[in-house]
Parts: C-alpha cells; sequence; structure tokens
C-alpha cells in the first residue's frame, strides 16, 4: 500500500468510515498477527490481534501521524501482549502449588507461623516480584512444565540464556526467601 493512500485511509477512518478501518485491517493484520505469534503464547494470539484492532479503533483519534500507522500498530499490540503475559502469571500465581524438598512444617520460620497455604502464597508472591526475565522462565518451566526447548521458541532467546535466566532466578528466589526468614528452599 502506498504511503499516501494509508495516510488518506487513516484520516478517513479517523473521520468514521469503518470501510477505511476495514482496509487497514486487512493490509497490517498479517504484520500484527505475526508479531503477536512472536511475543505471546499460542492460544492466546488470535484474542490478543483482536485486541489490539479494537484498542487502535477506540484510540484513533489519537494518532497524529508522528510514525507510520503500522509502527503505531505494532506498539499497541506489544503492550496488548505484555498486558496479557502480566495477567497470565498473575493468575497463575494464584493458583500454582509449590513443591519444596523439605515440609512447610521441617522449615526454619522463625516467629512466622506460616501454614502451608500462607508458604505458597509467599512463594507465588516472591516469584510474582522476580525480574521480568527471570519470572518468565521460572513460570514457563517450573510451573507450566515446558523444556528448555519450548522455552526458547517462546521467549525467542538461545537455550544458554533460557538456563542462565532459570539458574539466576531460582538463586534470587532462594535469596529473597532468605530474607524474611525462610531457609532451605529449593525449586522442585
Amino acid at each position: 500500500m502506498a504511503l499516501s493512500s494509508e495516510i488518506q485511509l487513516v484520516n478517513e477512518a479517523q473521520s468514521g468510515d469503518l470501510e477505511a478501518f476495514d482496509a487497514l485491517y486487512k493490509t497490517h493484520h498479517p504484520q500484527i498477527y505475526h508479531t503477536v505469534l512472536s511475543r505471546a503464547h499460542p492460544d492466546d494470539v488470535d484474542d490478543l490481534v483482536q485486541v489490539t484492532f479494537l484498542r487502535a479503533f477506540e484510540c484513533l483519534a489519537l494518532f497524529r501521524g508522528e510514525s507510520a500507522f503500522s509502527t503505531w500498530l505494532t506498539r499497541i499490540a506489544m503492550n496488548a501482549c505484555h498486558t496479557q503475559w502480566r495477567t497470565r502469571a498473575q493468575q497463575q500465581a494464584r493458583y500454582v502449588s509449590v513443591d519444596v524438598t523439605e515440609s512447610a512444617a521441617d522449615l526454619e520460620l522463625p516467629d512466622m507461623g506460616l501454614q502451608r497455604a500462607e508458604f505458597e502464597a509467599l512463594v507465588r508472591d516472591v516469584i510474582a516480584h522476580l525480574p521480568e526475565k527471570y519470572r518468565r522462565a521460572i513460570w514457563l518451566h517450573y510451573v507450566l512444565d515446558h523444556s528448555y526447548e519450548d522455552i526458547t521458541k517462546i521467549l525467542k532467546v538461545p537455550i544458554g540464556t533460557v538456563k542462565t535466566w532459570l539458574n539466576r532466578g531460582r538463586l534470587e528466589l532462594k535469596q529473597r526467601l532468605k530474607r524474611v526468614g525462610i531457609y532451605g528452599y529449593e525449586l522442585a
């Protein structure tokens, strides 16, 4: 599509022309689909593409033309993916069952009086506050039970990076738990 015709379509869409927006949708759908596919869980791709175009439609009046329409649309898609990832991680944090090498009763929990459910909630909270790259690797491997190879495909990083992030994530998790008085914890 020529730049001038795209600008014209954007202007028409901003004026309320649904056919113009439909033409923009058809033109940019493949690019947005591949952008989302590279950043989101495969089950979420279609929904996130629709969310992207819905948000674009709702915010079309805010598009000022300072960048290409495709750039603006791609940023919306990336934000939608990031929001979905955070939401999914928060939801999973509520339901994950944490395995420990020792029972919660045997762990050294000075004056905290933590029950197993409270302990698991604390571990989930600590995992949720790890740096994003470590948290994502930890969730994918230990919570969702993905292999290293699967994680490399999902996160689009080399296997060595996945192993490094998992190792550093485990170490940081252990250190953060020690700071709150929990010792002897290991991811199973």
